[in-house]
């Protein structure tokens, strides 16, 4: 239904679940909402993270249009920056950041350079934009969460031979449990207790295998799970391509830049209530509040 105009205007950083969601119910209020987005299309994690077998970009795209409806704008392939985000300030009434968390994890180990080391979102992303990113037909995934499990069971589909290794047990997995059924249906195979140690060179600077470090579970840590113990058995899993998806965190250099509070994670501080930055008219939310979390709670927080 039409809504009376607030005479607001809101800017809206980010067009993935947070913005989205932050757009369309300020849109309903009578705000006149301009979304800005680094990436050519909506949908943040959701259109360049997912695999099209699990979200339909068709369902994402009929979700999306329900924002458009509402009469938000929409600025593609803007990344913001410090003076970008001064300029928003001046010239809107209020400014939500939703920037979600997107910087790569890395290992921190010896031979994590080599070529055929590849991260696993940045995989997912290519495949999703278009792009068939080369991978060799032995692919090692390092991670347990969801997208450890998507660049797999994608991997797979183009063929090659795909082992997940987890340094603890098969129960302790975070990925939907769903997912974890379906990749073991499908033949991917699951290396449990194996810590990576270094990833080791073919004599050419390419990837030939990882070296793990077996380990025995231990003590029960606060999160219910068995804290694993390092042994002195390694071995070494061959493979000409290595995946890390161990796990995202946020990049707010500009909002450093910018005067922004931080917490130590990089993510930002915010009034738990309203969601206000130590700028009057700066908010934020979703992944770049709460740390890396599902698509639900990025829309809800």
């Amino acid at each position: 239904p039409a809504v009376t105009p607030s005479g607001k205007k809101v800017a809206v950083v980010g067009a993935g679940p947070a913005g989205l969601t932050a757009a369309f119910y300020l849109a309903r209020l009578g705000h006149a909402v301009t979304v800005y987005e680094a990436n050519p299309e909506a949908g943040g994690i959701l259109r360049y993270g997912i695999p099209e077998y699990r979200l339909p970009k068709s369902v994402l795209a009929h979700e999306v249009g329900f924002v458009h409806k509402m009469g938000v704008k929409f600025v593609f392939n803007r990344k913001m920056a410090a003076e970008g985000l001064k300029k928003l300030e001046r010239d809107h009434d209020a400014v939500f950041l939703a920037t979600g968390a997107y910087k790569n994890m890395t290992l921190g180990i010896p031979g994590e350079h080599l070529e055929g080391v590849v991260s696993g979102t940045r995989y997912l992303h290519e495949g999703l934009i278009g792009k068939k990113p080369h991978i060799g037909k032995t692919v090692l995934i390092v991670g347990a969460g969801n997208v450890a499990v998507d660049a797999a069971r994608t991997a797979l589909r183009s063929g090659a031979k795909v082992t997940i290794v987890y340094r603890r047990d098969k129960e302790d997995m975070p990925a939907n449990k769903e997912e974890l059924l379906e990749a073991e249906r499908e033949g991917i195979a699951f290396v449990f207790y194996a810590a990576p140690k270094q990833v080791l060179d073919d004599g050419a600077g390419k990837v030939r295998g990882l070296e793990v470090v077996k380990m025995v579970p231990g003590e029960f840590d606060v999160t219910g799970r068995r804290k694993p113990g390092a042994t002195a058995e390694t071995y070494v899993i061959p493979c000409d391509t290595l995946m890390l998806a161990i796990g995202e965190r946020v990049d707010a250099d500009f909002l450093k830049e910018f005067g922004v509070v931080l917490n130590t994670d990089a993510t930002v501080q915010v009034n738990p209530f309203t969601l206000r930055t130590n700028f009057p008219s700066i908010y934020a939310g979703g992944d770049l509040v709460t740390g890396p979390a599902t698509a639900v709670e990025a829309a809800a927080f």
